[in-house]
């Protein structure tokens, strides 16, 4: 894999209601894309994504080789890096999954409110 490529998962179809969240989560984004730019684009290493994800940083490097994990990037050879807009798109399309009934981690409205409303303090 070279150090730009991000990686990326199929996953199953989703439910009307995870629609419809993702898209309130989505508005709330864009919503707050202009006062927090820099943070909802910016960069963090793999323990500020497990911090982000609730998954194990160890768990993050595993699905790094094996697929199925938010998409990263390489700025060196030596760091790994996943732009935090990635980390929760990654979580609304249903995340770490434990089989393929897993709904997995789908981050819902009011966490997205919170993560948003504690970034502004």
């Amino acid at each position: 894999m070279s150090g730009n490529e991000r990686t990326t998962s199929k996953l199953p179809p989703l439910s009307d209601e995870a629609r419809d969240d993702i898209k309130r989560l989505t508005e709330i984004l864009d919503a707050l894309a202009p006062e927090n730019a820099f943070w909802l684009i910016g960069a963090v290493d793999t323990k500020e994504a497990s911090e982000i994800t609730g998954v194990p940083s160890a768990t993050l490097v595993t699905l790094r080789s094996k697929g199925g994990g938010p998409q990263f990037f390489k700025p060196t050879p030596r760091s790994v890096r996943y732009f935090r807009m990635d980390l929760y798109q990654w979580m609304l399309a249903g995340g770490l999954k434990a089989s393929t009934s897993d709904p997995g981690l789908i981050i819902d409205l009011q966490t997205a409110i919170a993560l948003s409303e504690a970034r502004n303090d």
